[in-house]
């Protein structure tokens, strides 16, 4: 044992300044017998990365992201997840319509509406507004604080017009909403590296619902379940092989109706008789919400094309030659009633006349009003 004083006396000065300090005696310390590879077997180190065997194996790469989640990062499908910047897509509900279809849905996650079903089918033609509505409840959820996860299928964009990204596209938002999800789901991959090339079924299992069935209930969250998933566009996925899209409907409703799963699905297409059979087949049941006269669509269509017209007297550069009585009561209906319920055909005349260069009102004297016709009697 060395004895040292405190502080250091380089001076007779400065041992009589500090004669009355007290003195420390010190320890030196052993050298500890560290072992980094301790209780590993067969340990090996190469191009910078480490893996090292004991009861599990962990892989970590150069860049500090663990292999298992890197392969599933590489798989998500940016453009398919809510408000994705590559969406050409991307529409939502014109402020004051489709009120009573939105707020049945809610009613439905908060599990107010009277029924047990853990899942909704929300269908119609083609143009009836699907996606808008899916959009727009998307971001319902988080506005209302409702733990959701979405994908936005579109067969013209190759990188989410399959199945394949669907479950990594889903978990990278789930990790963001609960972050102990990515540790529970990289031990899985690390694993079982090859998860994600299996059955939609297993992966829907293994990688969703095992290590997600604890996640508790948020406080703030209005959900009877903690998490929403939400599937927009089944009918655009793998559109010429319908197989995947019954598999991905069969998975839903396995993971829907395990006991203490976490979630609900909202899953919206187009009425396609082998989609309708296989939700007739499931076991869960399924709220069915069809798109039809019911929901008022000629109702909202007249609130958006209202609304349209107000925007470009606004805004077009023209507008000032414009007179006050335009578009007169017959511009109004003509392009309502021939709509007939579908805001895809209303939306694409607003915007042609919103964005041509040409007067809104030669745009639709001369292009549009042909297109329309005269209302009929």
């Amino acid at each position: 044992m060395s004895t040292i004083t405190y502080p250091p006396s380089s001076s007779a000065s400065n041992r009589d300044n500090h004669s009355a300090m007290p003195r420390y005696k010190l320890k030196r310390p052993k050298r500890a017998n560290i072992s980094f590879f301790k209780n590993a077997k067969n340990p090996y180190v190469k191009n910078s990365s480490f893996t090292v065997s004991h009861t599990t194996n962990v892989y970590v790469s150069s860049d500090g992201v663990s292999d298992p989640l890197k392969r599933l990062y590489d798989q998500v499908a940016q453009n398919a997840i809510l408000n994705a910047g590559g969406r050409a897509d991307e529409v939502k509900c014109y402020p004051g319509t489709r009120e009573e279809v939105i707020g049945l849905m809610d009613r439905w996650m908060d599990g107010k509406d009277g029924a047990a079903s853990n899942m909704m089918w929300l269908s119609g033609p083609a143009g009836s507004g699907k996606s808008a509505i899916v959009q727009t409840i998307a971001e319902r959820c988080k506005q209302r604080g409702v733990q959701a996860a979405s994908f936005f299928f579109f067969r013209a964009d190759p990188t989410r017009c399959t199945a394949r990204p669907l479950v990594a596209t889903l978990l990278y938002q789930i990790f963001e909403l609960y972050p102990p999800a990515r540790q529970a789901v990289a031990a899985i991959l690390s694993n079982h590296p090859l998860l994600l090339t299996a059955s939609i079924q297993d992966q829907f299992n293994q990688l969703l619902l095992t290590p997600l069935q604890d996640i508790p209930r948020p406080v703030e969250s209005p959900a009877r379940r903690p998490i929403v998933l939400l599937i927009d566009g089944l009918d655009e996925c793998n559109s010429e092989q319908k197989s995947s899209q019954r598999q991905i409907l069969q998975a839903l409703d396995r993971l829907v109706m395990q006991n203490g799963s976490p979630f609900l699905a909202l899953v919206a297409s187009r009425p396609e008789p082998h989609i309708m059979m296989t939700v007739n087949k499931l076991a869960s049941l399924v709220k069915p919400v069809y798109l039809d006269d019911q929901y008022a669509p000629e109702k909202d269509i007249r609130v958006f094309v209202t609304g349209e017209f107000s925007n470009i007297k606004r805004s077009h550069h023209l507008a000032h030659l414009l007179s006050d009585d335009w578009p007169s009561d017959e511009d109004y209906e003509s392009v309502v009633k021939k709509s007939s319920g579908q805001f895809i055909f209303a939306a694409t005349v607003m915007r042609y006349l919103g964005e041509s260069p040409a007067s809104p009102k030669l745009s639709l004297d001369t292009s549009v009003a042909p297109l329309v016709g005269p209302l009929e009697e």
